[in-house]
């Protein structure tokens, strides 16, 4: 083995001893190429001389090559150094490299200068290439030179933005330098060494590609998430200059290209204000605060401008973008919010119809705990929504439902079903009221109940009101009925107390017969009152209203309602001298007082052990209100006197007060009241659009309150007529028109015993036929007022279109709709009211034939 060693040793100086002489000959440009076997083809090299050969491939260099003085003056430039800054050899060879650079680079190159002498040195440059203006960045390499070479510093220049893509190159020529400059290396391994360093780039190149490959996709990847995104996106660099924009951002600005935006200050673009009228600078611009400060910034306050000039709502979201601990800009995300204001406004119009609404409105959360009420809650209820909170509705509910109702009503919503329907609710104070109730679950998008609302509407005026209503109708059936009855029997009343009065003229007052039509002619005296009593609770009785005083009427009627009460009840009259005037029948005004003294004493009389005895009549001018108006059905507003009777009686209950102005209706004892007295009243009242209130309590006594209108018209002077004396006639002929043929008898007796001349017809037809065969000797007409098919005022306005001027006195047991034309009328005073008196008859029939 050591010979064979030995053996290997000898052949490897050899060979060494070889190389050697060859460098030898290539340093001294004796060897004009070299042909090195590979392993499939011989590879030839030539080399004339070592310089040349540094010559070439620093001329083919892809990196611009320099050899400068220590003063920066370029000794010598390659090809590709005058390519990269856009000159020439002539140009650049022989002046300072500093003249071909940006002065603010000029800077580096000093560096470059100051230690390139003695170190190898890498700096960055920015350079701006003259025939186009182009921003390149360079990478200055320096080291020092030899000093037998006669320069200062060696310069390479490389192009960073073909680097990436030179990478093979470049590494192939630092490779070769190393060949070169290691000259003494074996040839062979050199080309080894060549092969391996062509492997490994052509790995990392391919391994470039891929992450180039694979950073585009990425890249791709994160556009696509940017521009699918609703927001608006917009980069900025640090001086905010729009550097890119999302998809969302154009159409939110209206832009239709990226070219409108990107390269703008974003200042320009957005023209941000703080409202619609107030322009947000950019010192408060929350956009620069972000890069100023580097920290996250926000706003739903903003307004920015799309590209017709028009502003709308945005919220916007503003990060940093940081590098090197430095911020080198922000990204911007914004969203319209011209919806969401919308839906804000109109949360905020619903709010307020909650807080106007006159409905009482509750929402519960799912378990039924009061979240919310509403003002007029508070104001009905007397409750604040403090005193509610971690309450249930079940507080709001009288008594007066069933113990389980709310249980029932909360498991009915839990289902999800709505309630409708009346409950009785009660006040902080006790006060019970009616609520028309609707219940319903509110519901998220979801589905899900989320809340329960209660709207409740306050029904207790309108149940007032409905009572007031049903009462008013009751009692105007009951006052359509008695009306009906008093007609008829004042018909027979005509003929009984007509006939009878006859009778007693005929008759000697010695005749037993006489005594005998007496009491038949009180009877029905009395009969006579009874109908009078049921026409005014009808409102069919003949009145003659005229403006009066009413403290006037009542202080001549004291001494009398004094004597009529007794001494030891005390009567208080309290008159207030400001009331003004009303209209009214001063007769019915007296029926009203007397009745209600009447009563009052009754109750007075009635109650056990009464401690005081009182009875207060008052009088007071008042204002009514729209508001107290509409709380009564037959209240009006305006000016009112207001009259009330006041006792310390017995009282009523609630259920007596439905009743009491009903005819016939009484709780005094048999034989002490007809029940026509508060009838009376009634009808009275209702007859001149007045209002009656009664508040009464058991064992504390009773008040009726009369609302009276105000006569508002100025005095109308009319001149007083002298009263007609009864007189018989003068045998003038007058035709009666009656249906009733016992009234028609007793009219045409009671007239020829008053010296007339009579004529009759039993309806308004026959009468007319009458008239028209004898209209010239005909003095006057006594028709009844309601006949069948022509009744008495048709028969009147008949004979006036005939031309006939014949005057007309219009009997009834009533008052109608036919009368109230005819009072409305100058011949409201030819009106006789059965049952007809003789004196009456006589005084009327004179006025009619005088006009």
């Amino acid at each position: 083995m050591s010979q064979e060693l030995a053996q290997k040793i000898r052949i490897l100086e050899e060979r060494l001893k070889e190389a050697e002489g060859t460098l030898e000959a290539i340093r001294k440009g004796k060897i004009d190429a070299i042909v090195v076997q590979g392993k499939e083809l011989p590879e030839i090299y030539t080399l004339k001389s070592a310089d040349f050969t540094y010559r070439v491939l620093i001329e083919r260099m892809n990196e611009g090559a320099a050899i400068l003085s220590k003063e920066g003056i370029v000794l010598y430039s390659n090809n590709k150094l005058t390519e990269i800054l856009g000159t020439n050899k002539k140009e650049l060879v022989g002046n300072f490299l500093s003249d071909f650079l940006l002065a603010s680079e000029r800077e580096k190159l000093d560096i470059i200068l100051k230690k390139g002498i003695n170190q190898a040195i890498n700096q960055k440059v920015y350079f701006v290439r003259p025939h186009d203006g182009q921003l390149k960045s360079l990478l200055f390499s320096a080291n020092p030179m030899p000093a037998e070479s006669g320069a200062d510093i060696g310069l390479i220049v490389t192009d960073l933005s073909e680097v990436e893509e030179k990478e093979k190159l470049q590494k192939l020529q630092v490779k070769l330098e190393e060949m070169v400059v290691d000259r003494t290396r074996r040839l062979q391994e050199a080309h080894e060494e060549l092969k391996a360093m062509n492997e490994r780039l052509a790995h990392e190149i391919e391994e470039h590609k891929r992450t180039e490959q694979e950073l585009i996709r990425k890249e791709q990847e994160i556009d696509e998430i940017i521009n699918s995104a609703a927001e608006g996106i917009l980069g900025v660099d640090k001086n905010g200059v729009c550097t890119f924009v999302n998809n969302s951002c154009l159409t939110l600005l209206g832009y239709d290209s990226r070219d409108e935006v990107v390269g703008k200050k974003v200042q320009k673009i957005l023209a941000p204000r703080c409202d619609m009228n107030t322009p947000c600078p950019e010192k408060d611009s929350k956009i620069f605060k972000a890069i100023k400060d580097g920290t996250v910034q926000s706003s739903t306050d903003m307004f920015f401008r799309k590209k017709d000039g028009r502003y709308f709502p945005v919220g916007y979201l503003v990060h940093p973008i940081r590098s090197d601990s430095r911020t080198r800009g922000a990204v911007i995300s914004f969203w319209d919010f011209s919806q969401q204001r919308a839906l804000e406004e109109k949360l905020k119009q619903m709010a307020k119809v909650l807080e106007q609404s006159l409905d009482l409105i509750v929402i519960t959360d799912v378990d039924g705990t009061i979240e919310y009420v509403n003002p007029a809650f508070e104001k009905n209820t007397g409750y604040t929504l403090g005193e509610l909170k971690d309450k249930t509705p079940k507080i709001l509910l009288s008594e007066d439902n069933s113990p389980d109702f709310c249980q029932k009503l909360l498991e009915n919503l839990k289902e999800g079903k709505n309630w409708q329907g009346t409950i009785t609710c009660k006040r902080k104070n006790g006060e019970v009221f009616k609520c028309l109730t609707v219940f319903f679950p509110i519901r998220n998008d979801s589905g899900e109940i989320i809340n329960y609302a209660f709207v409740q509407r306050d029904i207790s005026a309108e149940e007032q009101l409905r009572e007031q209503m049903y009462q008013a109708q009751k009692l105007e059936s009951l006052g359509k009925l008695t009306g009906g009855v008093a007609h008829d029997f004042n018909n027979l009343l005509t003929v009984i107390n007509g006939f009878s009065k006859l009778g007693l003229e005929l008759i000697n007052k010695d005749h037993p017969l006489h005594s005998y039509l007496q009491q038949i002619y009180r009877a029905g005296e009395r009969a006579s009152y009874l109908t009078s009593q049921l026409l005014t609770f009808s409102r069919k009785q003949v009145i003659s209203p005229q403006k009066i005083n009413i403290n006037e009427i009542f202080k001549e009627t004291q001494k009398m309602l004094q004597r009529l009460i007794g001494e030891d009840i005390k009567l208080i009259f309290q008159f207030d001298e400001k009331v003004k005037p009303i209209k009214a029948d001063v007769t019915q005004i007296d029926q009203i007082l007397m009745n209600l003294v009447v009563n009052a004493r009754d109750a007075i009389l009635e109650k056990e052990n009464a401690e005081e005895k009182k009875i207060v009549v008052s009088t007071r001018q008042v204002e009514v209100s729209q508001k107290m108006a509409d709380k009564y059905l037959d209240l009006n507003p305006g000016p009112h006197v207001l009259i009330e009777v006041k006792d310390t009686g017995i009282g009523m209950t609630d259920e007596v007060k439905e009743h009491i102005f009903e005819p016939f209706f009484t709780t005094k004892k048999e034989g002490r009241g007809t029940g026509l007295g508060l009838s009376t009243v009634y009808g009275i009242i209702k007859q001149n659009q007045a209002f009656i209130q009664v508040k009464s309590k058991p064992g504390v006594g009773t008040t009726f309150s009369i609302y009276w209108p105000n006569y508002l018209q100025e005095d109308q002077n009319q001149p007083e007529q002298k009263e007609a004396q009864v007189a018989q006639g003068r045998q003038q002929l007058v035709l009666i028109v009656e249906d009733d043929p016992e009234v028609r008898s007793l009219l045409e007796a009671s007239l020829k015993k008053l010296n007339y001349r009579v004529m009759t017809a039993a309806n308004g037809a026959e009468a007319l036929k009458i008239i028209n065969s004898a209209k010239d000797e005909i003095d006057a007409i006594i028709t009844d007022l309601v006949m069948p098919e022509i009744d008495g005022v048709t028969l009147a306005k008949k004979v006036r279109e005939m031309g006939i001027a014949i005057p007309v006195l219009f009997g009834t047991g009533y008052a109608d709709e036919h009368i109230e034309k005819i009072v409305e009328s100058d011949y409201s005073r030819f009106i006789l009211q059965k049952p007809y008196r003789m004196e009456e008859l006589a005084k009327k029939l004179n006025e009619v034939l005088g006009s």
